[in-house]
């Protein structure tokens, strides 16, 4: 499942309705009336929003402070004060203000906190509003084999870092802990596509992503995903940036 079909998920569960919980006495403006135009320009800003976040950390991923500074400014300047009621701006207040860091952000590092937060951010509001999209989180999508060339554990990666971002933006016990695992279990040491064994500097890469696999199985609060879920999206900047 891609995230952009999560985005269809949540819409159709009730993120622009009611949102689950019979506590919340307070519904999106529109949706009273049966939705409407108000309900539809909701939709649109959940939308945009969503694909703006997954902009975001694609461009911390791929190294591009540009990309990723250029979506965060999106995000932070969004106004849902005219779409949701009072109880719900908390959420929004945090998702913005993870986005404002991102766009002051200095270097890599940095944003990669700054994006770990805005998808923390997302699935904090998520559960607050009753939303139960556990069961949303994308599969491993394909069996893994007992040995590994570069391109397919890049592959490996990917699906961890989508199950990660999950982990954190449902939230979801179960996407985090796939991701870890997958990690951990990948081969100890991957070839290049001709079957050799990979330069020392590549080598150490992989390795410190199977380490910050290991933390992440270990991390259990919010905040501690946020660090691990930092810093992995930091590791994958600077290999990316460095060529290797």
């Amino acid at each position: 499942m891609t995230p952009r079909r999560v985005l269809s998920l949540i819409l159709g569960l009730g993120l622009v309705g009611s949102c689950g919980s019979s506590q919340q006495a307070e519904e999106p403006a529109g949706e009273a009336s049966g939705g409407g135009e108000d309900a539809s320009t909701l939709r649109g800003h959940m939308s945009a929003n969503f694909n703006l976040a997954l902009t975001a950390r694609d461009g911390v991923i791929a190294g591009s402070m540009i990309q990723a500074r250029e979506a965060a400014v999106q995000l932070a300047e969004q106004d849902y004060s005219v779409l949701l009621p009072p109880n719900w701006m908390p959420g929004v207040e945090r998702m913005q203000s993870a986005a404002r860091e991102l766009t002051g952000a200095e270097d890599v590092a940095s944003a990669a906190g700054s994006v770990a937060e805005l998808a923390a951010a997302c699935g904090a509001c998520h559960a607050e509003r009753g939303l139960d999209l556990s069961s949303s989180h994308p599969s491993p999508a394909r069996d893994f084999g007992e040995a590994e060339d570069m391109r397919e554990r890049m592959q490996r990666h990917q699906r961890a870092a989508d199950n990660f971002w999950y982990g954190l933006s449902v939230p979801s016990d179960g996407a985090w802990q796939q991701a870890a695992q997958m990690l951990l279990d990948a081969p100890m040491s991957p070839t290049d596509e001709e079957g050799k064994a990979v330069r020392q500097e590549l080598a150490s890469r992989v390795d410190a992503v199977r380490a910050i696999a290991q933390r992440a199985l270990e991390a259990k609060g919010e905040q501690d995903r946020v660090q691990v879920y930092g810093e992995l999206l930091s590791t994958c900047a600077s290999c990316h940036q460095g060529g290797a």
